[in-house]
């Protein structure tokens, strides 16, 4: 019998985070770990990028396991959660995902990440340290075109 845990299992237990503020990170670098490389992580990436924008206080690790293993994954799939979560509740942390994220996508792709940061940076209802982190983001890519 194999320890791997099914991805169901893994995307229940990140459910039963979401339901009250995280005090550590840690139980989140485990799961994080323990699904990283798995072709099924896609599925609990929603959920990791809810945890990162329902405590945005917690220290994420730069990057950190969670970045490590969305930014593992294959393909365009994670970078599209990405957005979403950023068009919902923009965190530094996400927005620093953004940020790696436009640093290698084509130019016409690069446009519509560049558009969600600038959203972020001019949002009345996102912290100040949210559209400062969007702002300082806009301006390096800035200057790297």
């Amino acid at each position: 019998m194999s320890d791997v845990r099914p991805i169901s299992e893994i995307c229940n237990e990140l459910k039963q985070l979401l339901l009250a503020p995280l005090s550590s990170p840690d139980n989140v670098f485990q799961i994080a770990e323990e699904i990283e490389g798995r072709p099924e992580a896609i599925k609990a990436v929603p959920d990791l990028l809810m945890l990162l924008e329902q405590n945005p206080e917690v220290d994420w690790g730069m990057p950190g396991p969670v970045v490590h293993t969305v930014e593992g994954i294959s393909g365009d799939a994670y970078e599209l959660l990405l957005l979403e979560s950023i068009r919902r509740a923009p965190t530094p942390h996400t927005l620093w995902m953004l940020n790696r994220v436009i640093n290698g996508v084509p130019e016409d792709v690069r446009n519509t990440y560049l558009a969600a940061m600038e959203e972020a940076a001019a949002r009345p209802d996102a912290s100040h340290q949210v559209r400062e982190a969007a702002q300082m983001f806009l301006e390096f890519q800035r200057e790297e075109a």
